[in-house]
């Protein structure tokens, strides 16, 4: 459930930062990702992290799992 603007970053499990998202789109709650890092290359199967800031209504934290 994003909000209206949020960004979103998203982290190898090691803390590397892969790729960063911008959600402006008041009437989605959802960001799509194309799985690809911020050079556009494909990412490995694996462990990930993100974190979402949405300034002034908070941020929050978790993990996925990439499995292809």
């Amino acid at each position: 459930g994003l909000p209206g603007e949020a960004t979103i970053r998203v982290y190898t499990a090691a803390g590397t930062l892969v790729r960063t998202l911008k959600h402006d789109n008041p009437g989605s709650d959802q960001e799509s990702w194309d799985l690809e890092n911020a050079s556009g290359e494909e990412v490995a199967p694996g462990l990930y992290m993100w974190d979402v800031d949405a300034g002034d209504v908070g941020s929050i934290a978790g993990k996925m799992m990439i499995m292809k």
